[in-house]
């Protein structure tokens, strides 16, 4: 069975600045990773942390609502698609991001571990967009 992270989070900004800090690398490598990283279909990107990088492919861009990549940590045999659709509701954005496993849990037990530590991160990705954005 797959993992499914989904976390959602109401931003007092336009998504056009949220998109911004999520798809172009300066941005990025300010308050998440450092990055090498184009919003074209197809681009290779790499995160990088410390000794730790994370290698993916975007696979769909729709400006500024919708970013889908594929997401593996070097190493971790465990492949991953992460998806971040941003929606205007007023003068605020909800983001949701969305992290599922593309293998199974029950047959690759590295998946589960992984997850848990996924969900804690991902909570604090939120946290320091949200400390970029102001």
């Amino acid at each position: 069975m797959q993992k499914q992270l989904k976390l959602e989070r109401i931003f007092k900004h336009p998504a056009k600045k949220i998109w911004n800090a999520i798809s172009k690398a300066d941005e990025i490598g300010k308050w998440f990773l450092k990055a090498d990283f184009k919003v074209e279909v197809g681009y290779n990107y790499t995160f990088t942390h410390e000794d730790t990088k994370i290698r993916g492919e975007v696979l769909e861009v729709d400006e500024p609502t919708k970013l889908v990549y594929t997401w593996e940590v070097e190493g971790s045999g465990v492949a991953s698609t992460v998806t971040w659709m941003l929606e205007e509701k007023g003068d605020e954005t909800e983001l949701i991001i969305e992290h599922i496993s593309e293998g199974d849990a029950d047959e690759n037990p590295a998946i589960n571990p992984m997850f848990m530590e996924f969900q804690k991160d991902w909570e604090n990705v939120y946290n320091e967009l949200e400390k970029y954005l102001k």
